[in-house]
């Protein structure tokens, strides 16, 4: 998590940042007063953030903590709080940022094909991108080319931020090309005919490749899905973007934001995918979307305290390599030095109860506000633990010996 304070040169007045690899220092000059004021804001705010004063903090960190175990074991867990705050922040920039035009003036574009954007024009792309970094930005972008576009989100987002989507759009294009920006709620069971009748107006689509929502009953999402492996572990996934790019044999165009500091964004661009109409739409599409999660999966390692989707990824998750849980019982018996074991269990509570979570396996358990207490303290006392209950949490590793 970045420290930051106000800092001041000779001649310049701005933010200091600090990360944990570098310094930076951003000048009112580059961004706006009130971004920069913003920003410190967030920043402080987060840095400060005591997520267990707050129970659904406190349950979702266990969550993301949990998927960051599984997916990226190698991240030492005494990272994890920290990447939660920071996806926090992110979350919140992103949403700050999504008004403000000008930010596009700092954004670097990546691997961006001259004649990309008259290319869309001519025809409509599916832009396929992800909920890493800023990642409404490329929203503006399209705006700022005159590119019309109809943006597939879930249907809770429409609802608490489609008119704040359609009224941006507005603003900034002027509100001369109303018919230039859509929203489709991707969990009708009408989402795919909307989108092709979108494209075939000669609008693009934007579709977040990492969301968990899809279009129709469970048992058709199902239907739609196909298991991939993504990093450490295996996932199951959407493939209606396949299906759609060759029935209506419109190219693909994967673009990821990410942040390389504070205020270095950056979108990076694939290569245009193509339909191969020779293969059949099945295959194409599971082919799809390998090359897709291939694409994002380095700036999740790289990045992943700016991947919102920590946030849903267990719903989606399909454990194939579980976490090593083994150790000797006999020294449960030679020692006193007993911990909670942080590493593959968390703890959170409701208003009305208190549970034992399992990293490994996304599993809650019910426990008594007693034991609860118990398991919070820095050492635990085994006299005060029933002995059958104590064996049982060493036998699965919910405590330890140091």
């Amino acid at each position: 998590m970045p420290l930051r304070a106000w800092a001041e040169t000779k001649d310049q007045v701005g933010v200091l940042i600090i990360f944990p690899k570098e310094v930076v220092f951003i000048s009112n000059g580059m961004l706006s007063k009130n971004y920069i004021r913003q920003l410190d804001l967030f920043c402080r705010h987060y840095a400060s953030l005591d997520i267990w004063k707050d129970d659904k903090l406190a349950m979702q960190y266990n969550i993301v903590s949990a998927s960051l175990l599984n997916f990226l074991p190698d991240i030492d867990v005494n990272r994890h709080e920290s990447i939660y705050r920071s996806l926090l922040l992110h979350q919140r920039l992103s949403v700050f940022e999504q008004d403000r035009p000008a930010i596009l003036e700092n954004v670097s574009m990546e691997n961006l094909a001259a004649g990309t954007w008259a290319a869309i024009k001519q025809h409509p792309a599916i832009i396929c991108t992800y909920h890493l970094g800023s990642y409404r930005l490329i929203n503006l972008l399209l705006v700022k080319y005159n590119l019309p576009f109809s943006l597939v989100i879930a249907k809770s987002v429409i609802k608490s931020q489609g008119g704040t989507y359609a009224a941006l759009h507005n603003q900034i294009s002027g509100g001369n090309n109303d018919g230039d920006f859509g929203l489709i709620d991707a969990e009708e069971p009408t989402a795919a005919i909307q989108m092709l009748r979108s494209l075939k107006k000669g609008k693009s689509l934007v579709v977040y490749v990492d969301g968990n929502t899809g279009s129709g009953s469970v048992a058709r999402q199902k239907e739609n899905s196909c298991p991939l492996s993504f990093l450490h572990q295996q996932i199951s996934v959407r493939k209606g973007i396949g299906f759609l790019a060759h029935a209506s044999n419109t190219p693909v165009l994967p673009v990821i934001c990410y942040r390389k500091s504070v205020t270095a964004i950056a979108l990076k661009f694939h290569d245009m995918i193509y339909p191969h109409q020779n293969m059949d739409r099945n295959t194409f599409a599971q082919t799809l979307m390998e090359q897709l999660y291939d694409f994002a999966s380095p700036f999740i390692r790289a990045y992943p305290e700016q991947w919102e989707a920590w946030l849903y990824l267990h719903k989606v998750a399909n454990i194939i390599n579980p976490v090593d849980t083994t150790h000797e019982m006999r020294h449960l018996y030679q020692s006193d030095n007993l911990v909670f074991n942080d590493r593959l269990f968390g703890l959170f509570k409701t208003s009305t109860a208190h549970y034992l979570f399992n990293k490994a396996s996304y599993m809650s358990y019910p426990i008594d506000k007693h034991l609860y207490a118990l398991l919070q303290n820095p050492r635990i006392e085994k006299n005060n633990i029933d002995v059958n209950l104590l064996t049982e949490l060493y036998k699965h590793s919910a405590i330890i010996t140091t």
